[in-house]
């Protein structure tokens, strides 16, 4: 039993500091004199024998109530004599009554807010449970770390000590795993219009049927401090933020294509936050990282928006290449795009060629804990050059990741792309390599960019900094000194290139000068022979000939021109035969020049010019070859004299250059 109230009667009186205790039934043992407030009679006392009404529920005393009133020796009390008394124990009475409504009407008033607001909703303390996904048995499960964890559901509190599993079924694509308004865990594949503002989200996991595993499960355990309405607005329009590191190193950039190490990268640890959860991704855990990234690769398949698939393992590359497994259109074993086929209305994987056979790699950090949070997705186009895929990485971004066919989830950061040029005379695993985005960047990185899933173009008046002089690419119309010239009033049959720095004119009148990277020097000495080069419609080989000249040069940028200038003194023994000479580029024939000598015997200079656009980087080797188109004996920077006409040592000085813009 409850004690009621105490009342005190006034001075005088023979009861002092009544204690009246109240009940829905009377105790079964009491002693004469008691009093007892009885909820549904009233106010009653005990006669030795049994519990009288002395004031019922209305405050007034019955019939006779003098005659039932005893003090505590069993002594008659008159009924003025306890009058007072009665009004301040109904006072009392009346003002607990009072308390009690006031109470009810405020619980009443927080209940209003609970069922007007729905708040709160979702965990107390995310770290007092933990989520796994079993893809055996595609099992996903949560646990207490400690005994308990609370969740609330529309403010109603559920405190949960067992290990609670449901299983995803065996159908491809995304399924949505919450606790309901019972605190029941639930999974469905389809979204429930209310997941957010009305049910506890838990995780998200995307079944890959294909490859009888989860693409991803995404954390989705938040607070109760955030609202449901702020949670799905930042939910459907920001998504994922990048916190802190997750920097790329490359192993190697723009080598040889010979090793491995050209197509393997890093991360380093670092955080991303989904509204009010803060991702730790740190090496080691779910996923490594570094010194060698194992990255999930991604990629979709099918008509429409397609649907999504990862590689089934991971291995130190973080692309699609013929030794995934995978079955895709090609025949050079080289790595795929994952491209939209507008002929056929579905995506699929399209092996590259020459001479598109640049591709971006895109690299993206979510919140999932399993397979792991950090994963690549296969481009979506091929391009002539590294300058070119980066241009286009941000095209295909907005596509992959922005628009309304993009991800399955908008729980996701770009992190950085990668440009990858394949070549099947490349002989490492993948017959690729990573190359420079451009001459002052290895990759593109995105680290504090966000990519919508609403995104939309923006209006180009609309931008600021539209004054700003930071489009490099483009000649300019009026001021400044970017360019080697300005266009204020361009002539007709002006021709414009850009170099990589700047643009030039490359007309024949009011040419501008070139802007050098690079220059090689050299001598071309004394040699003889009676080589000969066919003088006929097909084009000189590398093994017709003889070699005279060999010079190595590695370009700044693969933007680059190349010219190769040379001047050398040749002579025939047969006059009107033509002297033949074929410039290459490692195999390639880039130019052939012609000569025929006037008088036998007798040297003649002959000058070789040309421009070539190896498109790369890497060490090339350049080497000239003559031949005579007849029968005969050829001689380069000698005459027939025993040290020749200027001597031999003088001769050798009619060299060559290769000069880089």
């Amino acid at each position: 039993m409850k004690v009621y109230g105490e009342v005190t009667l006034s001075e005088g009186s023979d009861i002092k500091n009544l204690t009246i205790a109240h009940g829905a039934e009377y105790p079964a043992a009491a002693n004469k004199g008691e009093f007892f407030y009885h909820d549904a009679l009233g106010l009653s006392i005990h006669d030795g024998n049994e519990w009288l009404v002395i004031i019922n529920n209305s405050g007034t005393p019955p019939v006779n109530a003098e005659d039932v009133m005893f003090d505590k020796t069993g002594t008659p009390f008159v009924s003025d004599q306890i009058q007072g008394a009665v009004e301040e124990i109904s006072s009392s009475l009346g003002t607990a009554n009072d308390a009690i409504t006031e109470l009810n009407t405020s619980v009443t008033k927080i209940n209003d807010i609970y069922q007007s607001t729905n708040e709160p909703t979702g965990f107390a303390n995310r770290s007092a449970s933990v989520i796994s996904f079993d893809k055996t048995t595609r099992t996903f499960t949560i646990a207490p770390t400690d005994g308990s964890y609370t969740i609330f559901v529309r403010g109603q509190k559920f405190t949960i000590s067992d290990s609670i599993s449901v299983t995803v079924p065996d159908v491809h694509g995304p399924s949505w795993i919450y606790f309901d308004e019972t605190a029941t865990l639930l999974v469905s594949n389809t979204f429930p219009s209310n997941l957010i503002t009305h049910l506890v989200f838990v995780c998200e996991v995307y079944w890959d049927s294909s490859i009888q595993d989860a693409l991803f499960c995404g954390d989705e355990r938040h607070g109760i401090v955030m609202d449901g309405a702020t949670h799905s607005y930042l939910h459907s329009t920001e998504g994922t933020k990048y916190v802190r590191g997750l920097k790329l190193t490359l192993n190697q950039v723009n080598g040889d294509g010979s090793s491995d190490n050209d197509i393997k990268i890093a991360l380093t640890d670092g955080a991303i936050s989904d509204e009010d959860i803060s991702f730790s991704i740190t090496n080691g855990v779910n996923q490594q990282l570094s010194v060698i990234a194992q990255l999930p690769v991604w990629y979709r398949e099918g008509a429409g928006a397609g649907i999504w698939h990862r590689l089934s393992t991971v291995n130190d590359f973080p692309f699609i290449n013929h030794l995934s497994g995978l079955n895709y259109n090609g025949i050079n074993n080289l790595p795929p795009i994952n491209n939209f086929n507008s002929g056929t209305g579905v995506w699929e994987l399209t092996e590259v060629s020459n001479p598109n056979n640049f591709i971006c790699i895109h690299i993206v950090a979510t919140t999932a804990f399993y397979p792991g949070p950090v994963f690549a997705i296969q481009g979506s186009a091929a391009y002539s050059s590294a300058s070119l895929a980066a241009q286009g990485a941000s095209e295909e971004l907005e596509v992959i990741l922005g628009s309304s066919s993009g991800l399955p989830t908008p729980e996701f950061v770009p992190l950085h792309t990668i440009i990858l040029e394949c070549n099947a005379t490349f002989t490492n695993s993948a017959l690729s390599r990573i190359v420079s985005a451009n001459p002052t960047i290895d990759a593109i990185t995105y680290i504090g960019a966000k990519y919508s899933k609403n995104v939309v173009r923006n209006v180009h008046s609309t931008q600021r900094g539209l004054a700003n002089d930071d489009h490099l690419q483009y000649a300019k119309t009026t001021g400044g000194s970017r360019a080697s010239f300005n266009i204020n009033a361009p002539s007709n049959g002006q021709i414009l290139t850009y170099t990589g720095n700047e643009w030039i004119n490359t007309s024949v009148a009011e040419q501008a000068a070139p802007v050098i990277k690079n220059m090689v020097v050299g001598d071309i000495v004394y040699a003889t022979g009676t080589n000969q080069i066919p003088y006929d419609n097909t084009p000189p080989l590398i093994t017709e000939g003889a070699q005279f000249w060999s010079q190595s040069f590695t370009p700044s940028a693969d933007t680059s021109k190349i010219l190769i200038q040379m001047s050398p003194l040749i002579e025939s023994s047969v006059k009107d035969k033509v002297c033949i000479v074929s410039i290459f580029r490692g195999t390639t024939l880039i130019g052939v020049i012609t000569k025929a000598t006037s008088t036998n015997n007798v040297s003649e200079q002959m000058p070789i010019q040309l421009v070539d656009a190896p498109n790369t980087t890497q060490t090339t080797t350049y080497t000239a070859r003559i031949g005579l188109s007849a029968a005969g004996t050829w001689k380069i920077n000698k005459n027939d004299g025993s040290n020749g006409s200027f001597g031999s040592d003088i001769l050798k000085h009619n060299g060559f250059s290769i000069i880089e813009f």
